[in-house]
């Protein structure tokens, strides 16, 4: 929520509606907005630290560690520096997906970690789960940029067309409509592949990863 805060601020996204409400600097003013961000990022650390969220001090560091690395200039920050400049250079595929990994996929990238570090499970859960969300990260933002082509402020609870309006490369300009839901779909398909170790546990996960696909807001 802290990054959703930010990402609308009038330096960044300059977005004033999300989730159908008006955003927290257009609720509220631009100083609420950053403090109220910077508290909330503040209060995911004060979680993972306590005691509550695991008896072992180094399932908590590791938890920490962790997400300092999703959320800061090597996951979401640096993808969000990289989103801001797009503007002023061409970017191909792969420069789409590295972006979108960092910015979007390294905090679902985290989430499905924590699942596996909590439980102290070996690695080859926490590699298994992690290539699962950056198939899953990437699925989410190829039909959140399909959203903003296709969809409609009332449904999205957000506006839509900026990406366009900017020149912003996405998966979907560049493969076009079609492709981009092919790309989608395949993604999916391989990210609840993934999963089929686990069998009829990871039904949610794998049925999440098809979800997307129809999503309209």
């Amino acid at each position: 929520t802290y990054s959703l805060v930010h990402d609308d601020l009038p330096c960044m996204d300059d977005d004033d509606l999300r989730r159908g409400r008006p955003t927290a600097h257009v609720a509220f003013d631009e100083a609420t907005a950053v403090l109220a961000g910077d508290a909330l990022l503040t209060i995911a650390f004060e979680i993972l630290a306590s005691r509550e969220t695991h008896p072992s001090g180094d399932v908590r560091c590791q938890l920490a560690a962790k997400l300092a690395e999703a959320a800061g200039s090597n996951g979401m920050i640096g993808g969000q520096m990289i989103d801001m400049q797009a503007n002023a250079r061409p970017l191909g595929s792969g420069d789409v997906v590295m972006l979108q990994r960092m910015k979007t996929g390294a905090l679902f990238e985290f989430c499905c970690q924590a699942g596996p570090i909590l439980a102290e499970a070996g690695d080859e859960h926490r590699d298994r789960l992690k290539s699962y969300a950056r198939d899953f990260g990437l699925v989410y933002q190829i039909t959140d940029d399909l959203l903003d082509v296709l969809g409609t402020e009332e449904k999205a609870g957000k506006a839509v067309g900026k990406d366009r309006e900017q020149g912003k490369a996405t998966l979907v300009s560049i493969y076009g409509v079609d492709g981009a839901r092919e790309e989608a779909a395949k993604l999916a398909r391989r990210a609840a592949g993934i999963l089929e170790p686990y069998g009829p546990k990871a039904a949610i996960l794998r049925d999440l990863a098809f979800f997307l696909l129809d999503r309209d807001s």
